[in-house]
């Protein structure tokens, strides 16, 4: 025997409104499983976009690091006293003076 359902003026058995039912959650879970392998997609896609992008990076900071270091350097020799002299005497015409040109100068407040 089965069991008869009335809605709206027309009859149904219990197979049938069970059937019904289980269509309407079976599209969906059919819905929630495609969105979900649509995020999956877009997960693994970004976390591709975003391992390119961090190499990139770092391979600009290598980079970056590399030219510091070199203008580090190129600095220090600029620097040397050696140089800072000879610059001094040949293009700017300047040489320290004999004992005979010194002048002392004190100061009022380099005074102990």
């Amino acid at each position: 025997m089965t069991r008869r359902i009335q809605i709206t003026g027309r009859s149904f058995n219990a197979r049938q409104v069970e059937h019904v039912s289980t269509g309407w959650i079976e599209r969906v879970l059919w819905l929630a499983l495609a969105m979900s392998i649509f995020g999956l997609i877009y997960i693994k896609f970004m976390n591709r976009y975003h391992t390119i992008w961090l190499d990139q990076l770092e391979k600009k900071h290598v980079e970056l690091v590399r030219s510091r270091e070199s203008l580090l350097l190129e600095k220090e020799k600029l620097l040397t006293y050696d140089r800072v002299e000879r610059v001094a005497e040949n293009r700017l015409h300047l040489h320290m003076p004999a004992t005979k040109e010194m002048v002392s100068v004190r100061l009022p407040y380099a005074e102990a």
